[in-house]
């Protein structure tokens, strides 16, 4: 189940500009944000880890090296 927005309250460009915020105002502070589907934006510098639950492929889980 998912908690997302009905697709007429959020349109992509706001969800767009609120990233590109984060990204631009947010330096050195850590921000966690939980989305399923992120932006194809200019994350410049930014350290984005994904949670894939695959040995394989981005970060299995919250702890490095726990894995179910």
């Amino acid at each position: 189940m998912s908690l997302k927005e009905p697709a007429d309250k959020v349109t992509e460009s706001m969800r767009d500009y609120l990233f590109e915020y984060f990204v631009d105002n947010l330096n050195g502070i850590q921000t966690i944000i939980l989305e399923n589907e992120i932006p194809s934006i200019n994350y410049k510098d930014t350290n984005i880890i994904r949670f894939t639950k695959n040995k394989n492929e981005g970060r299995y889980g919250l702890l490095n090296g726990v894995f179910d």
